[in-house]
Order: structure tokens, then sequence, then C-alpha cells
């Protein structure tokens, strides 16, 4: 049966964080997301294109001082709250300028020209800033997305 549900949630984007646990609203949020996963994998309903975590599937160099990340058919909607542009970190620690959704990628200008060769988005404890689809749903976060060329 676990076979049959293709989706993949993420446990981000989500207010109430108590820096361990999370808060009784936290988990009511997380078990309605989850449930249209189940309803739309398992029983056929369907709930648009957004129901999904975002979840990047490439990382690719536009020129020396600009990073594409493309999230595919998991990037409708994108939606970075201010801020998040600061959980984003290069292998070779160049700097985040700034950050812009265009379409479904999120653009990364870097402060200095980099070669970095992995790019990360990390959470930390508690309600942070953070990149969700405009269901509210939280990216994925990642360590060490490899960049190609």
């Amino acid at each position: 049966l676990l076979e049959s549900v293709l989706g993949n949630m993420s446990t981000t984007g989500v207010d109430g964080h108590d820096e361990c646990h999370f808060y009784n609203h936290t988990y009511v949020e997380w078990g309605e997301r989850i449930a249209r996963l189940l309803h739309r994998d398992l029983y056929g309903a369907s709930y648009g294109p957004n129901i999904d975590a975002p979840n990047p599937v490439a990382a690719s160099w536009l020129s020396s001082t600009e990073l594409e990340l493309d999230f595919g058919d998991t990037g409708n909607g994108l939606i970075l709250q201010p801020g998040a542009e600061n959980f984003f970190s290069l292998s070779d620690g160049v700097a985040i300028a700034s950050a812009q959704v265009i379409g479904s990628t999120v653009v990364l200008t870097t402060a200095a020209p980099s070669q970095a060769q992995s790019v990360s988005f990390v959470d930390v404890p508690g309600d942070i800033p953070w990149l969700i689809n405009d269901l509210g749903i939280g990216s994925f976060a990642w360590y060490e997305l490899e960049i190609t060329p």
C-alpha cells in the first residue's frame, strides 16, 4: 500500500516550533497536508498541482554570480518569504546577496563570483522565513545539492 503513495511532504514552512518539538496546530497542519497526498494517491482525489512539497531537482550556474535552482513539477507558485535567502549557502562560502523566484526556479545572486560545487538550504530551530508554495507548504531543506555546469 505504501508503494502507492507517490508524494513527499516536508516538515518545514509551518510556524509553531518550540526549538525541540512542535505545537498542536503544527501537527494538525502536517496531517492535513499528508491527507491530501493520500487522498490523491490512493483514492484519485484532485487538489491541483501544489500539494507536494517544493523539492529542487537541479542547480546550475547561469553566470559566475547567478545560480538557478530548478524545482521542476513541485515548483508551482513558489514564494520566497522575506529573509529566507539567508538560509542558502554555497560550498565555497561565497555569500548570497539576493534571491528571487522566477517561474518554478529560484535564482540566487552571489556577493562575489563563485565556483561552488554545491548549494544548501538548511533549517534551524524556531520559526524562520522559508521558501513555500502558494498553499504554504515549505520546501524540503537540503544539504550539498550538486551544482551542474
